[in-house]
């Protein structure tokens, strides 16, 4: 499944790297994710690790608000989008491959850990929060944003909708994205398609040994801009989820 989720994003890295290039330089809705970050992490200086980085969206909005930031990701194709882009907003983040489940980091490394539509095709979510809390520091937080891109039934209307978006999507942004479907036996073996979120993933932070885990299900409107919600409205609500790793201090 590992080499399958390689190949799907090595392949789709250019065409991918395009949604995130429009991010980045969209004000509202580059905007819209450093208030979100704001809101649940520090203002000072933090060191911050990206996991499945992508193209480096999320690496390099913390980069510019100061942070000190490493990212990782499986897809070398993903990478050189992502250090492209950072080169182009002047941003320094170290990038590197990475797997989500077996960092290349020590103990206790960051004070906080991110990640962004990542946690759904990871093969064994267990040993991934489980990496993911051993490196952060005591008194750390674990932010992820994720969305229930295949759980669940799809209402027609969801149907019809996804269906017009990729003409959007062909239309503004030249890219053809009935050639991205994912083959329904990988989807059907993903834990995620048959999971029940973001509650299951609050109980996956609860066991990694994570406290005050809190989830929140408007991510949408704090960063979608109209055309987002045209081409990804049809998904539903994307959520939050957060966490802090124990410091002793807890009551």
């Amino acid at each position: 499944m590992k080499d399958c989720i390689i190949q799907y994003w090595n392949s789709g890295a250019n065409g991918y790297n395009k949604g995130i290039q429009r991010l980045l330089h969209s004000h509202k809705e580059n905007s819209g994710w450093k208030s979100v970050f704001s809101e649940y992490l520090n203002d000072k200086p933090l060191k911050v690790l990206d996991i499945g980085t992508g193209p480096g969206s999320m690496s390099i909005l913390l980069a510019e608000m100061g942070h000190f930031v490493s990212a990782v990701d499986l897809s070398e194709q993903m990478l050189h989008c992502a250090r492209e882009n950072a080169k182009e907003c002047n941003v320094t983040v170290d990038f590197k491959v990475g797997d989500a489940e077996n960092l290349p980091f020590e103990d206790n490394s960051f004070d906080a850990v991110v990640n962004r539509w990542v946690l759904w095709t990871v093969p064994n979510p267990k040993a991934a929060l489980s990496e993911w809390t051993r490196v952060l520091k005591p008194g750390g937080r674990l932010l992820i944003f994720d969305g229930n891109w295949y759980s669940g039934e799809k209402t027609c209307v969801q149907k019809a909708w996804k269906h017009g978006s990729r003409f959007y999507t062909l239309l503004s942004e030249r890219r053809n994205m009935w050639k991205r479907d994912m083959d329904n036996t990988f989807v059907d073996g993903l834990w995620s398609t048959h999971a029940n979120r973001p509650e299951d993933d609050c109980t996956l932070f609860m066991n990694a040994g994570l406290v005050n885990v809190k989830s929140s299900l408007d991510l949408n409107k704090k960063v979608y801009t109209l055309s987002d919600y045209i081409r990804q409205g049809h998904w539903g609500d994307t959520f939050i989820v957060t966490g802090v790793k124990p410091d002793g201090t807890e009551k």
